[in-house]
């Protein structure tokens, strides 16, 4: 048995300490400082190469570390060289109000920002939200994250197409695509859909029901075995006969491997078997999973499916149903002949 050496405790203790110190380092002020200048200059390298997206990933990080509006500038006026001209807008505005309150030091951006914005406005978009906001409601448009404070004013867009989506615990996925032009205003009225408690099974159980009714379905009469279960038991039990067999394939390979190893290695001529032996073990696990999901669907479709005589031109069918619930959703098989 291979014994792993244990690093020396005063291995661990260097290790934590270093760790310790990285951790302390990224909150210094200097070294924040440093990472910031060192991810402007690069930022502004990038720019004199024409690499502006490479410049608007540098400043925008540099933001993420402190954000000022010479920053919100630089990255204003990337996102407008990019063309994306909404996203440049609100970059512009928000350099204003920032530059507001840093003061004289920051006039020149602030007046720079502002003919920038002026310049945008009339080529932009804009999309009005209307609808009332629920718990935990996400919406985007065109991959920015709309608050509802800035429904009723409008989000900038560039114009093109638009996609708007909404996420909220409880409801449906909202989403709705817009083509929007320079100048224009959009409106979207977001109105979400409760996710659905009851499913409609066609079939065997007969009009809509509720989860707890599916759920019931079980005791009720049965007539005649439905045959379904039985093919996906037979299927799953061959599936099983294989995996045994390919084991049996397996191990055959790897201990002719092994026969031509010794103390010092193996031949290369023992890797066509070692390989052989690798591909039986993938395709062993491969049918046992198959044919445990086939045993498993068996056993569903058994349970829910009714056993009753076939009625007279009913065609014969079998489907799988999902019933949404509060908590989750009861996943399983129904059908009749």
């Amino acid at each position: 048995m291979a014994l792993r050496p244990r690093p020396h405790p005063m291995l661990l203790a260097c290790g934590l300490t270093l760790r310790a110190a990285a951790a302390l380092a990224q909150t210094d002020p200097a070294v924040t400082a440093a990472t910031r200048a060192s991810l402007l200059q690069q930022a502004q390298q990038a720019r004199a190469a024409n690499d502006h997206a490479r410049a608007l990933e540098l400043a925008t990080r540099a933001g993420a570390v402190e954000m000022s509006a010479a920053v919100r500038r630089f990255v204003a006026d990337e996102q407008n060289a990019l063309g994306q001209l909404g996203p440049a807008l609100g970059s512009a505005e928000a350099c204003m109000r920032d530059g507001e309150h840093e003061g004289a030091a920051a006039r020149a951006d602030v007046t720079a920002c502002a003919s920038l914005a002026a310049n945008l406005r009339p080529r932009v978009g804009r999309v009005i939200i209307e609808g009332t906001p629920v718990a935990g409601l996400r919406l985007r448009v065109a991959d920015v994250e709309a608050a509802p404070s800035t429904w009723a004013a409008g989000v900038a867009v560039t114009p093109g197409p638009v996609l708007v989506t909404g996420l909220a615990p409880g409801y449906r996925p909202f989403h709705q695509e817009l083509d929007v032009g320079p100048g224009r205003t959009r409106l979207v009225r977001v109105v979400l859909e409760e996710a659905a408690q009851q499913v409609e099974l066609a079939g065997a159980m007969g009009g809509a029901v509720s989860t707890g009714e599916a759920l019931r379905a079980p005791h009720e009469a049965r007539g005649p075995l439905n045959p379904g279960p039985i093919v996906l038991f037979s299927a799953g039990g061959a599936s099983f006969l294989a995996a045994g067999v390919f084991f049996l394939v397996r191990g055959s390979a790897l201990n002719a491997s092994q026969a031509l190893c010794d103390a010092l290695g193996c031949p290369p001529s023992a890797r066509a078997d070692y390989d052989r032996a690798v591909t039986f073990n993938t395709a062993t696990n491969a049918a046992l999973v198959t044919g445990a999901a086939l045993a498993v669907g068996g056993v569903i479709w058994y349970l829910i499916a009714p056993r009753r005589s076939p009625v007279a031109g009913e065609p014969r069918r079998a489907q799988l149903f999902v019933a949404p619930s509060a908590g989750g959703a009861v996943l399983g098989v129904g059908g009749a002949l």
